[in-house]
């Protein structure tokens, strides 16, 4: 997998691509953060249920961008990971804490890509977690989709409104006062 520079793709707008514009990404392994802000970013995109036709391309583009600056130096080509945990740990943490909590479920795929990139440690992890990512993109465009959903309880934490979704119905709140 041989990656043309990632800025050149954007998914859902084209605020960067404006004239002029800089991307927050590209000033942080110029000051020596790498895999962690780009792992982090993606498993963020991949536990949201914002916009479940966006997040798992945003996800993947993050992963894109991580291998693209190790192919190029940027960042290094292995990474040790800190802490002791396991995938079991993770997995028990994801399927009995962090979803629940955020009234979020998710499928097997979700959580083995999520799983995937919390544990890789080189390139080649970084593509099988892409692929498993692409797996999910192409759940979103089916029938079966979207894999990743609200469940009672969630709350759209939108800058301007909240969404609160009970069951099957969801109720805006008025836009907050930003005076207030």
């Amino acid at each position: 997998m041989t990656l043309n520079n990632p800025n050149a793709v954007q998914y859902g707008g084209d605020h960067y691509h404006k004239a002029g514009m800089n991307q927050h990404w590209d000033m942080l392994p110029v000051f020596g953060y790498g895999w962690e802000y780009y792992i982090g970013r993606a498993t963020a995109y991949l536990t949201r249920v914002k916009q479940p036709e966006l997040d798992p391309q945003k996800a993947g583009h993050f992963v894109d961008k991580l291998v693209w600056l190790i192919d190029n130096g940027w960042v290094p080509p292995v990474y040790a990971r800190h802490g002791h945990r396991t995938t079991a740990e993770l997995h028990h943490y994801l399927a009995d804490v962090y979803f629940p909590a955020n009234a979020i479920r998710a499928t097997s795929d979700e959580a083995a890509a999520i799983t995937m990139l919390m544990f890789a440690t080189n390139r080649a992890d970084l593509v099988a977690c892409k692929q498993a990512i692409s797996r999910i993109e192409r759940i979103q465009h089916t029938d079966e989709g979207p894999a990743i959903h609200p469940t009672a309880g969630y709350v759209d934490q939108d800058r301007d409104n909240r969404t609160y979704v009970f069951g099957d119905s969801a109720v805006v709140a008025a836009e907050r006062d930003p005076t207030k």
